[in-house]
């Protein structure tokens, strides 16, 4: 993509950060370190890769996964849509398109991703991991936005977990949780964690534990990390020893906001 610079010569570095890039992103960006340096005259064409030229943007086209989001309803200024196993909820750059987002944008939900636009995950009240399933929240309203990543207006979330064997656990779940790398690990200086599991219902012909488990506090992979610290990690969930399988054991089935209740009835974890 190019365009017609117009202001004083200066290196495109600087041109750029002008546009509203920063230093580290640039140093991360595709643009070598001789071209950031190059000079440009006032009037002179600048040519700039497509996810440069569109930095903040969401792609317009959803893909390459198999399998699509699903609208489940809209309510208010809430959205309610059923994510994928293998889908992520947000793009980290214009260039991703296997998003939430950009089939929101391929779909014409423009009003939940033209809010908090200086962040990536836009209207997006939660974010489940790459590899969960299930009910995901987005909102055009930038106050409700805001009082929903403070906590102040949540009050439930429920989630579905397939372990292998017969759970015989605790029903309550404490742990204290860090992110080391990749991994979460439980640490006496991380942030305490929490969880319920008010159903364990057992198939004998499987060897499995469907679990239904109220979440308190959201941590990354805090779910994943707690069952693998009691023995009994997620089926597919290999990172954190759960047994290998196509599909992964982990489904956000249940969110409630205030006094709204959503749900995703479509799980079908196996």
């Amino acid at each position: 993509m190019s365009f017609c610079w117009l202001g004083k010569k200066s290196p495109l570095k600087d041109i750029l950060i002008e546009l509203g890039h920063s230093r580290q992103g640039l140093k991360k960006s595709e643009v070598s370190r001789n071209s950031l340096d190059k000079v440009f005259e006032r009037g002179q064409e600048i040519s700039l890769p497509a996810s440069l030229m569109n930095k903040g943007e969401v792609y317009p086209k959803y893909g390459p996964h198999s399998e699509r989001p699903k609208i489940l309803e809209e309510r208010g200024s809430l959205l309610a849509l059923s994510k994928p196993s293998g889908v992520h909820c947000h793009p980290l750059h214009y260039g991703e398109n296997d998003n939430l987002l950009s089939f929101l944008r391929e779909e014409g939900y423009f009003d939940y991703i033209n809010i908090n636009t200086e962040h990536m995950d836009r209207g997006l009240l939660y974010r489940l991991d790459f590899e969960t399933s299930g009910l995901t929240l987005l909102t055009k309203d930038a106050s409700l936005l805001k009082e929903v990543r403070t906590k102040k207006l949540v009050k439930n979330k429920t989630y579905f977990a397939l372990v292998s064997g017969e759970y015989n656990g605790p029903l309550e779940l404490e742990n204290i949780l860090t992110t080391t790398g990749k991994k979460v690990r439980e640490s006496g200086d991380g942030k305490k964690a929490r969880l319920k599991i008010i159903e364990a219902n057992y198939d004998l012909s499987f060897n499995r534990t469907l679990l239904k488990v109220v979440l308190n506090e959201g941590l990354r992979h805090q779910i994943r990390v707690q069952l693998a610290l009691t023995g009994f990690p997620l089926i597919g969930d290999t990172l954190y020893g759960g047994e290998p399988s196509d599909s992964f054991g982990l489904h956000s089935y249940s969110y409630t906001v205030g006094d709204e209740t959503f749900t995703d009835p479509s799980f079908h974890l196996s």
